[in-house]
This record gives C-alpha cells, sequence and structure tokens, in this order.
C-alpha cells in the first residue's frame, strides 16, 4: 500500500462531491448529494462558494486564468474514492444516542476513511490509513458495545422475502410484527425485544459491503447489529434475494467473527 501523506482533510458534503465531480465521476458509494436536484445557475452559485471554502482552507490554488491546482494528496484519495475495490460502510447509533458513519474505500493501493463529524451535519474527515492494520483496527472500532446484554443459544430462521416483510411490519406495527415472529416460533418475549430494537434503532449498527471489479459491482453483503432492552441481535450477512437470513441472540465475540469475514475479503486483495 503505498503510502499518502499522514494529513486527513475536513471536508463539507458539497466540498468533497465537487471535488469528486473533478475526476470526472459521477457519483460515489456511501454519500448523498443533492446537487442534481440544483438548475444549473445554482450549481454554479454552489461550486463558486466552495472554491473560495477550498481555497481559504489551502486545499486547492486557483491560478490568474481561474484554472484550479487540488493539494496532490487529497486529489489522489478523493480519485481513490471514486474507483475503490472494495467499499464498506458502518453506520449506527450508540450510547447518548450519538449516531456514526464511517466509510472506507479500500483498494491494494490505497485505503482511505471517510468519517462524518458527530456534532457537525455533512461534515467530514478524510483520512488516509497507513496500512491493512489500522484499516481493521478502524473498522473494528464501530462495533464496540459498552452495554451488558444477556446472553442465550437462541437464533432463527427466516427467508429473504419474510425479513422483508417482517421488517415492514415492524415500521408499520409492532404488535403485527409480533404475531409473525411468533408464527415462525419464536417466544412473545423474544419476539417483543427484536421488533423493539429493529424498529426504535437506539442502539444499532448497520454493515454494508460493497465489491466492484472492472468498475462493476461484483457482490454485495449487508448485516445488522441491533440492540433491544434485553439482548443484542444480529442478523448473518445478506447477499442476496435467495438467501436463508439467520437472527441470533450475540454479544460482541460474535458480532467479531461477522466483522471478520468481511475483513478476509478485504485483505484478499493485498494477496
Amino acid at each position: 500500500m503505498p503510502k499518502l501523506g499522514e494529513a486527513g482533510f475536513v471536508l463539507t458534503l458539497r466540498e468533497f462531491t465537487f471535488l469528486a465531480a473533478l475526476t470526472g465521476a459521477e457519483n460515489v458509494y456511501g454519500v448523498e448529494d443533492d446537487t442534481y436536484k440544483l438548475k444549473q445557475e445554482e450549481i454554479q452559485e454552489e461550486w463558486d462558494k466552495v472554491k473560495d471554502q477550498l481555497e481559504n482552507k489551502k486545499y486547492i490554488e486557483i491560478d490568474i486564468d481561474g484554472s484550479i491546482t487540488v493539494d496532490d494528496d487529497l486529489f489522489e484519495m478523493i480519485s481513490h474514492c471514486c474507483q475503490p475495490k472494495i467499499f464498506l460502510k458502518c453506520s449506527g447509533k450508540g450510547l447518548g444516542d450519538k449516531t456514526f458513519s464511517r466509510c472506507y474505500y479500500i483498494s491494494k493501493e490505497h485505503a482511505v476513511e471517510l468519517d462524518e463529524d458527530r456534532l457537525m451535519k455533512n461534515t467530514f474527515a478524510l483520512t488516509p490509513m497507513k496500512n491493512i492494520n489500522k484499516v481493521i483496527d478502524n473498522i473494528m472500532e464501530c462495533y464496540h458495545v459498552n452495554d451488558k446484554y444477556q446472553l442465550e443459544d437462541y437464533s432463527f430462521k427466516v427467508t429473504y422475502d419474510e425479513f422483508q416483510e417482517l421488517v415492514t411490519l415492524i415500521e408499520e406495527s409492532k404488535e403485527n410484527a409480533i404475531d409473525k415472529m411468533i408464527s415462525i416460533g419464536c417466544t412473545e418475549e423474544k419476539a417483543t425485544d427484536f421488533c423493539k430494537a429493529f424498529g426504535n434503532k437506539k442502539k444499532y449498527i448497520m454493515s454494508y459491503l460493497i465489491k466492484i471489479s472492472n468498475k462493476k459491482v461484483d457482490g454485495i453483503s449487508t448485516f445488522y447489529v441491533l440492540g433491544g432492552d434485553k439482548y443484542l441481535w444480529k442478523t448473518s450477512d445478506i447477499t442476496s434475494d435467495k438467501d436463508n437470513i439467520i437472527i441470533s441472540i450475540s454479544n460482541l465475540d460474535s458480532i467479531k467473527e461477522q466483522v471478520e469475514k468481511q475483513i478476509t475479503q478485504i485483505k484478499e486483495i493485498y494477496k
């Protein structure tokens, strides 16, 4: 993994997406920007603001003729974010109802983290990862669970369609969702705890991994960690609508085993 500069960059969402546009990218995994909703003259106004902001931060230089020179490391990292081999996003909500969102753009050449500021909305730290071990350490940080949950050897299995139906029922009516879970063999107590965990999402982590090959998506996997009143729940990897999904009562050790599967995929691109 060739070494980028040690320094990170603090960027607003607009700054990040406009810099990505300079590389020729039409979109970047993991960030949502509403620039496409703007009229042409509004886009120009936004771009003028972004140029001033970036110049004040010393991230770009604007010559007399209007040409722009972007900091070499910043341009390299932005370009990399637009064409990773693996994209991984970990997002969730932990203690104190503080949300977090971290994106990882990984290839054999570079690994970059885009970490959303907890306090300043739509503000991100873009940071180069020194080596694969730093990538792994930062990913593992997302899954730290402080709360103490009761552990039991308990799981149930649903089809992909049943899982989607269950999610819809939870969003519409917890009572109907609980009835659905009881119908597939869950106890009322555990069904209630799971539905509350998924419905409220007071403490949750969602992991979303995309593998890219020849600029096309080669595989997607998602899994959830959800904290109820009594139990910590985890889904198995969801990779397609053909999957059977195992939902189990979990703890930090079993979550780490799940994360290790993702890390194995990341390590493969370094072989």
